[in-house]
């Protein structure tokens, strides 16, 4: 389901987070994806086979390495990720 979602565009926006925000750990970068893509916490979780609890505790680590302010959409953030051609590389 996962590799569904992140087919195509997802994918390239995957990798372009990684490129961006090397601190990021893996999961958080899929998280980031899944969080681009306007899914709600408990849809990630189901997604990636993980408790919305887990979710949340890797949103609040992506959100303290990016210097994202409490109350500040973390979407904002992501949607300043910038995809070029590197990321089209499978």
């Amino acid at each position: 389901a996962v590799a569904g979602l992140l087919d195509g565009f997802y994918d390239r926006y995957f990798r372009a987070c990684e490129r961006q925000f090397p601190q990021l750990s893996p999961m958080e970068h899929r998280i980031c994806a899944l969080v681009k893509a306007q899914l709600p916490n408990w849809k990630i979780a189901e997604m990636l086979s993980i408790s919305v609890r887990t979710v949340e505790n890797h949103l609040r680590n992506t959100r303290r390495k990016l210097g994202i302010a409490p109350g500040t959409r973390m979407h904002h953030t992501l949607a300043q990720v910038r995809i070029d051609s590197e990321d089209d590389k499978n």
